[in-house]
């Protein structure tokens, strides 16, 4: 493949002036332009904050790469809304378009046209011989924070010319279309004139290269000019993007680790943009008196607060009867759990489909509500057999407490969790049920057994949607067969299901976009049905922007705020 130079930039423009009259003692305050120049417009920037050093190797946190969108686009992306776009492909594949097709024999193609004139941050063309290396270097094992298991399902990969890629596939993948999207776990293509030598030759030190900081040369909107770890990044638009140049000029990016000091930053104009406020009752107080920006809401972050009972030796053993989940399901006031803990942002879900698509409402127009009903609750309890004692709470037909915990995770939102759960065992209390909190204490949190078999119900956050529906099926059961490990996301409930499995690989394999929603209908209604899981509230991301900065995206996915920063403008 032939190397290309660095050409450089020629960025200036040059005003003529000239003064008026003869003799004139000072010259004017302004400047007139000549007739026919052309007057350079004041530069657009803006500032953006993040709370932590931004970083963008793939071994870090989303948290900490929420400024990847500004440096590195792939092929598509999405809007949060589960609405996928095009970056340096000129187009999604799709059926319709005939750049994504299934072969009779069970494999499928992908076809992505890449942008004519897409460049590398050093003037380099982007082509798809940057792709094919990205993807030698993430189905190499020996460099798994690369990978992903989404390439097991690839055969083959090639590129008849340098705007195409092909990839085939050995089986049909619903995700094949996010190939190299930020918001899937493929990570941003890797240019091969800069990383290729160094692969071949230093695998272990690949991370340890300058390239990932100080010398990044991506494929996004903007461009590192510098990078000061702990402090900030200025960035400058890029000329070669895919898109075209972006509107902004220019973005200071600032760590701010302090939220207090962000939104204040915010309030008087010093920062322009920030992902993420910190928490919900910050940006609430933000929205309700900031007249210069707006505060966003989002629920594309992918994750839900949940309830799950025990399926696997749980005590009570009632808690595999149907009816009994029922009973505690409708026992709880989620509205009251939603509106404390999401600040009544969330409403209290049907099901893990994340509210802001439109394409799942009249499935969820089919699904049971479970509202918070106490006597109905105490009826089902009635006909299954408990009873009142002396004291009003519930016994069995021996005679025993009707007792329950109710555990909350050490990790994420552990407060929040702590706190629904209290919700939980006082609403249970209420009807009878001997109901206890307990909370995981950080020593424990590692231990996975521990975590597997809690004994009544487990409150927690779980990721929603598509990237959910492993979570589901027995491959992702923690069992003493797999030591109580697997990979995320894990099947927290232990319910397990022939037909919930079969669904939920016949949704990967499903490539029709109808008959896929079909195909989640059918496993919504399962997790629904069966109450395997209960939903308290969605998780709810905050983000800000000035009135000054306009075309920021409603909703984004993940930690991705800047997914179409390309799209910002100002108004100076």
């Amino acid at each position: 493949m032939e190397r290309k130079g660095n050409p450089g930039f020629i960025v200036s423009l040059l005003l003529a002036a000239f003064a008026i009259g003869c003799g004139a003692t000072a010259a004017p305050a302004s400047r007139v332009a000549a007739p026919g120049a052309s007057v350079p417009r004041a530069e657009k920037r803006i500032v953006y904050a993040v709370p932590l050093p931004p970083d963008v190797r793939p071994t870090l946190s989303l948290a900490s790469q929420r400024i990847l969108p500004l440096l590195g686009s792939g092929l598509t992306t999405t809007d949060g809304e589960n609405g996928r776009w095009a970056l340096i492909a000129e187009q999604v594949p799709s059926l319709d378009n005939g750049l994504w097709r299934l072969n009779n024999n069970g494999t499928m193609l992908t076809t992505f046209k890449l942008r004519p004139g897409a460049q590398w941050h050093d003037g380099t063309p982007i082509t798809a011989d940057d792709f094919l290396f990205s993807l030698e270097v993430g189905r190499d094992r020996a460099m798994p924070a690369f990978g992903t298991g989404s390439y097991a399902s690839i055969a083959n990969a090639s590129a008849p010319d340098p705007l195409t890629l092909v990839v085939d596939w050995k089986e049909p993948y619903a995700a094949a279309d996010a190939l190299f999207s930020w918001d899937q776990p493929y990570g941003a293509p890797l240019p091969r004139h800069l990383l290729e030598d160094a692969y071949w030759t230093n695998k272990d030190g690949f991370l340890d290269l300058t390239y990932w900081n100080q010398d990044y040369v991506g494929s996004g909107p903007f461009k590192v000019v510098s990078w000061d770890p702990g402090v900030g990044m200025q960035l400058l638009a890029h000329d070669g993007y895919a898109l075209g140049r972006p509107k902004i000029d220019r973005i200071d990016v600032q760590v701010i680790p302090n939220f207090n000091t962000l939104i204040a930053g915010l309030e008087t104009g010093s920062v322009d943009a920030a992902g993420t406020l910190g928490s919900l009752d910050a940006a609430i107080q933000l929205r309700d008196h900031w007249q210069s920006g707006t505060v966003l809401f989002n629920f594309g972050i992918g994750a839900w607060t949940t309830i799950v009972p025990q399926f696997i030796d749980p005590n009570p053993a009632a808690i595999t009867d149907l009816r009994f989940r029922t009973a505690l399901a409708v026992a709880i006031d989620r509205q009251v759990i939603a509106d404390s803990l999401a600040s009544g942002l969330s409403p209290v879900p049907l099901s893990f489909l994340n509210p802001n698509q439109p394409q799942y409402a009249a499935l969820e127009a089919t699904l049971p509500r479970y509202d918070y009903d106490p006597g109905r609750a105490s009826q089902i309890l009635a006909d299954m057999g408990y009873g009142k004692g002396p004291d009003g709470m519930l016994r069995d037909a021996p005679g025993g407490p009707l007792a329950v915990e109710v555990r909350s995770a050490a990790v994420g939102g552990a407060e929040a969790y702590a706190r629904a759960a209290a919700v939980i065992a006082n609403d249970w209390q209420q009807i009878g049920v001997a109901a206890t909190p307990a909370r995981v204490l950080p020593q424990r949190a590692g231990d996975a057994e521990y975590i597997a078999t809690f004994p009544g119900f487990f409150v927690t956050a779980q990721p929603t949607d598509a990237n959910g529906l492993r979570g589901f099926t027995s491959a992702a059961t923690p069992m003493a067969s797999n030591n109580f490990v697997v990979p995320p996301p894990s099947n927290a409930s232990r319910y397990t299901s022939a037909a919930l499995d079969d669904l939920v690989a016949t949704y990967f394999r499903t490539i029709p976009m109808d008959e896929r929603r079909d195909v989640m209908g059918r496993i919504v209604h399962i997790t629904v049905d069966q109450l395997s899981v209960l939903g308290l509230y969605y998780a709810v991301g905050q983000g800000a922007r000035s009135n000054r900065l306009t075309g920021v995206g409603p909703q984004w996915s993940v930690a991705a705020f800047p997914w179409n920063a390309y799209a910002w403008d100002v108004q100076n």
